[in-house]
């Protein structure tokens, strides 16, 4: 055991040496390493090999409806994940609709994702559909690539929101 009681560390600055000593017993041993494994174990949102889990929520089926010029995008958003999650907001055609609804693992429930005029221009930029794990409250982000189709009559139509699972980030 090292001795570091407040004489002997003046005794060593006085002599220029470092002022505490480090226990050699007490250094790391293979057992705290199994610790850190066990730790890794024993959380539901590592993986063994310590890599973090990013739950898979996404927009699994599209349905544009139109009155005039008037059009609502509804859509089924599925939970893949093994986790309950929450859904927050998803963020397309400049506009954030807010979800706020909890989805157990592998559910899925059908939303009213976006509102407004029919569109007659092909969408540009990505649907972000934001979650977050309601056991821990880590945030994700969902991308999702906006699949389009042109009518003959010009008015564009949203037919899949596509989502590449290694695009999931971190919020």
């Amino acid at each position: 055991m090292a001795n570091n009681g407040a004489w002997e560390v003046f005794k060593r600055v006085l002599q220029g040496k470092p002022a505490f000593e480090v226990d050699k017993t007490a250094q790391k041993s293979p057992e705290s390493d199994n610790h850190v494994a066990a730790a890794h174990a024993d959380n539901l949102y590592i993986e063994q090999s310590g890599k973090k889990i990013y739950p898979v929520v996404r927009v699994t089926h599209c349905n544009m409806h139109m009155s005039g010029e008037h059009a609502q995008l509804w859509a089924d958003i599925h939970n893949e994940s093994p986790f309950e999650v929450e859904l927050d907001s998803i963020t397309l055609l400049g506009a954030k609709t807010e979800l706020d609804y909890p989805l157990r693992p592998h559910s899925s429930r059908e939303f009213k994702i976006w509102e407004g005029h029919v569109l007659h221009q092909d969408p540009q930029g990505v649907a972000e559909l934001r979650y977050k794990i309601i056991d821990n409250t880590d945030y994700f982000m969902s991308p999702h690539d906006i699949i389009a189709n042109r009518q003959s009559d010009g008015v564009v139509t949203i037919s899949e929101l596509r989502c590449s699972t290694n695009r999931i980030t971190d919020v």
